[in-house]
C-alpha cells in the first residue's frame, strides 16, 4: 500500500514539475516576443494554475503596464516637441523675412528718416524673435515636466488684440485693417499666459 503512495506521489510530483517547466518555457517566449517586437497590450497569461507562478505573472503585468505607460509618455513628449520645433520654424520665419527685407531696403534708401523706420522695425522684429525663443524654451520646459503651468485668469478679448496688434506692420503692408468691437463680451478663460499665447499665435 505505502509503495503505491509512493508511486503516485512520485508520478504527481513529476507531473507537476513537467507541466511548471513546461510553463515557464511558454512565459519565458511570450515575454521574448514582447520585449522583440515591443508591442503594446501584450499581456501574459497562465494556463497551468500555480499560485506561485500566478503571483509572478501578475507581477509582471504590472510592470509591463507601468512599462507601457512611460513608454506612451515619452512618445507623446516627443511629438509635443517635434510639434513645437515645427511651428517655432514657422513663427520664425516671419520676423525673419521681415528682417531681411527692411535690411535690402536700408541698403537701397539714404533718406534718414526711412532709414530711421526701418531700423525701428528691424528692432521690433529682432525683439520678437528674442521673446518667441525665450517663449519656446518655456514651452519645452513645460511639455518636459520641467516646469509646472503658471495658470490666471485672463481676458480672452484682450490676449487676442495683442496678438494682432503684435503683427500690425504685416496687416499694413497688405492693406489689411483690423476692427474690434467697443463693446465685445469679456470672456475670460483660465490659463498659462505662455500656453495661451502659442496658440493664437498659430
Amino acid at each position: 500500500m505505502i509503495k503505491w503512495l509512493l508511486l503516485l506521489v512520485v508520478i504527481f510530483m513529476g507531473s507537476f514539475i513537467f507541466f511548471l517547466q513546461r510553463e515557464i518555457k511558454r512565459l519565458t517566449k511570450k515575454i521574448a516576443t514582447l520585449s522583440e517586437r515591443q508591442e503594446y497590450g501584450g499581456r501574459l497569461s497562465v494556463e497551468f494554475r500555480e499560485k506561485n507562478l500566478m503571483d509572478l505573472v501578475d507581477a509582471l503585468n504590472t510592470w509591463l503596464d507601468e512599462n507601457e505607460q512611460k513608454g506612451q509618455a515619452f512618445q507623446e513628449m516627443e511629438e509635443n516637441i517635434r510639434l513645437s520645433i515645427v511651428g517655432l520654424s514657422h513663427d520664425l520665419r516671419t520676423p525673419l523675412t521681415a528682417i531681411n527685407g527692411y535690411v535690402q531696403l536700408l541698403e537701397q534708401v539714404e533718406d534718414t528718416e526711412k532709414r530711421e523706420k526701418y531700423l525701428t522695425i528691424i528692432k521690433q522684429s529682432v525683439a520678437r524673435l528674442l521673446s518667441m525663443t525665450d517663449q519656446f524654451y518655456d514651452l519645452a520646459r513645460i511639455e518636459t515636466k520641467q516646469k509646472e503651468m503658471d495658470l490666471h485668469t485672463l481676458s480672452f478679448s484682450k490676449e487676442v488684440e495683442e496678438v494682432f496688434f503684435s503683427f500690425y506692420e504685416q496687416f499694413s503692408e497688405k492693406n489689411i485693417e483690423v476692427a474690434f468691437a467697443e463693446h465685445s463680451i469679456n470672456t475670460t478663460v483660465l490659463a498659462d499666459p505662455l500656453m495661451l499665447l502659442r496658440v493664437l499665435q498659430n
